[in-house]
């Protein structure tokens, strides 16, 4: 059963937020993502640490099963879609990229992004620098202020939320933020951590559960 996934209006376009921490942009008939960080299990796995090997694998199969359900015609990847240096994971992506060639790929290079530009010179992937731009979004792997009417849309933060319940009890949850000139995306890899952010007033913000996404503020 596929948990619900809840449709916000930004600007004027409808943003489809999904369970799986990816956006499915309805107009533009892009799914955006950030923060995979595919090879960080091989990363931790180099220093001694027992990582199983299937951890990315997870990943791919759950971003495989959002592009069969939503049909993008674009996926934008917004940073840290690998982590580090070259290991094994990049040829399992490599490889399992190749079922997408009708799909354009774009990936806004992030601080994690650091292979060898060969390594990237893959037949559907596209590589951006700093940003990538579509009106009236830009964007890029770090929030950054955006210039005049521009909304900014980002990455590498790993939002969450700590809701707290009765009798002291709290939960930290993934979330989507939106704030007044600029939004963050959850990280979309199992194997990556959380950084609590506090909402400020006007902020919109929505956590994702084993129920699906829910606005909390």
């Amino acid at each position: 059963m596929v948990s619900k996934s809840l449709c916000y209006s930004l600007l004027g376009q409808n943003f489809h937020l999904l369970p799986e921490k990816a956006i499915f942009w309805e107009e533009e008939q892009t799914l955006i993502l950030s923060d995979i960080h595919l090879g960080k299990a091989g990363h931790f796995r180099k220093s001694g640490f027992a990582i199983p090997q299937g951890v990315h694998l997870h990943d791919l199969v759950t971003l495989e099963s959002i592009i069969e359900r939503w049909q993008p015609a674009k996926v934008l990847i917004i940073g840290d879609l690998f982590h580090s240096e070259w290991n094994a994971e990049w040829l399992l992506f490599s490889d399992w990229l190749e079922q997408f060639t009708s799909v354009r790929w774009v990936l806004v290079k992030g601080n994690h992004d650091i292979l060898p530009a060969a390594a990237y010179r893959l037949s559907c992937l596209q590589i951006v620098a700093d940003k990538w731009e579509s009106y009236p979004f830009v964007f890029t792997h770090e929030p950054v202020e955006p210039a005049g009417e521009w909304y900014n849309i980002s990455g590498h933060i790993h939002p969450a939320v700590r809701l707290t319940g009765r009798g002291r009890q709290h939960l930290v949850l993934p979330c989507f933020y939106f704030g007044c000139r600029n939004g963050i995306l959850p990280a979309f890899g199992k194997f990556t951590g959380m950084a609590t952010i506090q909402a400020k007033t006007g902020d919109t913000v929505f956590v994702i559960s084993a129920g699906g996404v829910t606005r909390v503020c």
